[in-house]
């Protein structure tokens, strides 16, 4: 007896579902906030509230966006993401990630990256 799974079975879409999930995926929480998600994580007072964040697993150049948040918002922040095991792009970028300034713009955070 041969056990396979066939391409539009109910076993084949449950399987995929299930990769997804494993991975990730299926809630969207190795790819970056929406920035109507982001605002809850940029409130502050003054630029020192305030840090750069990569929004998403990897890293600027190989999918994240870079982001200002609140401090105190960090560790919420990292939470909304599941990495391990995501596979990202190692392409280099220049300036490197994270090359900028952090800024509190009327009470938010604000990232403002270096001009090339």
């Amino acid at each position: 007896m041969s056990s396979s799974l066939s391409i539009g079975s109910p076993a084949s879409a449950f399987f995929v579902a299930l990769v997804l999930f494993a991975c990730g995926e299926a809630r969207g929480a190795s790819k970056p906030l929406p920035a109507s998600e982001l605002l809850k994580y940029q409130s502050c007072k003054a630029d020192e509230d305030c840090m750069w964040i990569t929004n998403g697993c990897c890293d600027c150049g190989n999918g994240g966006i870079e982001v200002a948040i609140a401090r105190s918002q960090e560790a919420a922040f990292r939470a909304q993401f599941q990495c391990t095991h995501v596979p990202c792009t190692t392409m280099g970028r220049t300036p490197v990630c994270g090359t900028g300034s952090v800024h509190c713009e009327a009470a938010r955070c604000v990232f403002h990256a270096q001009k090339k």
